[in-house]
This record gives structure tokens, C-alpha cells and sequence, in this order.
């Protein structure tokens, strides 16, 4: 059986680009750099039946390998490309190659444009992690949709609607 090329979205910031791989329960995911340009993947996942799931991409810049990370985080997996040249101007697009890939499309919530970049404090290696922990958490650490019912202080009883003249 022939693998499928997943879903991908990417965004990227002065010293990163992030990749979101969109499956259903991954497993048995690989990566491997084979060089400072280049990166294959392959899984397993979806829902029965279960299918095998592969891209290679020749990416824009290169970027450094030891500094990469990954995660699984729900129905995504997310890879963290760290830049090697984080004073290079933003990559015009993922890929080295100007054809556009059917199965990548930009990540619009993870995007910030350069000139946003000046304050990107918040984003940086160090706190990737923590920010990636606290994912679907809420301020109380507990998870977010279990508190969708909470009782509110500030929650009146809405007076009866008048009838129609």
C-alpha cells in the first residue's frame, strides 16, 4: 500500500517554523534530517483501517538539526524546525521548490508576519515547552472543557420576554 502525504500546516517566526502534522492517533512516527535542508517523515494513524502516512520536504533555509523538537499534541502532531541564519529575513515559503504541495497550507493561527516579530519573547526554545505542556489547560491547571458549566458570580436570571403587540 502506498503511503499517504498528511495534511501539514506551517508558520514560522525569526528563529523558528513550525509544522503541524494533521492524523488522527499517530504511532510509530520517524523523522530523520538527512541534511541541514531536508526532512522525512512517516507514521501510522487514522481510524480503522489504519494507514501509513509519509512526506519528504526540501525546505526553504536550512536549519539545525540538534535543536528541532516534536510533540504529540491531540490530533496533531506539531515539529519545531529551529533556523539556522534566525537573522535571515522570513522564508517566502516552506519548500525550496515554487510549485505549491496540495497537502501544505499555511497555519494561520501560529502565524505572525516580520514585522509582528520584534516582541516574540514569548516564543522563544526555552518556553516552547512549558507554553506545549499547558496545551487545552486552564488557569487552574485542570482542563478547559471540563469547566464549560462553571457557575459564573455575575450570571443573572434574564427577566420573561413581553409579549408581541
Amino acid at each position: 500500500m502506498a503511503a499517504i502525504k498528511p495534511p501539514i500546516k506551517w508558520a514560522q517566526r525569526r528563529d523558528i517554523v513550525y509544522l503541524s502534522v494533521a492524523v488522527e492517533d499517530i504511532s510509530n512516527e520517524t523523522y530523520q534530517f538527512t541534511d541541514d535542508k531536508s526532512l522525512c517523515f512517516e507514521c501510522e494513524g487514522g481510524t480503522k483501517p489504519r494507514q501509513k502516512y509519509a512526506f519528504e520536504l526540501q525546505l526553504f533555509g536550512e536549519i539545525n538539526q540538534e535543536n528541532c523538537k516534536v510533540k504529540k499534541a491531540g490530533r496533531e502532531l506539531l515539529i519545531v524546525l529551529s533556523k539556522k541564519d534566525n537573522k535571515a529575513p522570513y522564508w517566502p515559503r516552506l519548500t525550496e521548490g515554487k510549485q505549491k504541495a496540495h497537502n501544505v497550507q499555511v497555519d494561520f493561527n501560529r502565524w505572525r508576519d516580520e514585522e509582528d516579530s520584534s516582541g516574540d519573547e514569548y516564543y522563544k526554545d526555552d518556553e516552547f515547552e512549558s507554553m506545549m505542556n499547558t496545551l487545552g489547560k486552564d488557569d487552574t491547571g485542570g482542563n478547559a472543557a471540563d469547566n464549560e458549566a462553571s457557575d459564573d458570580s455575575d450570571d443573572e436570571q434574564m427577566p420573561d420576554l413581553e409579549p408581541a403587540k
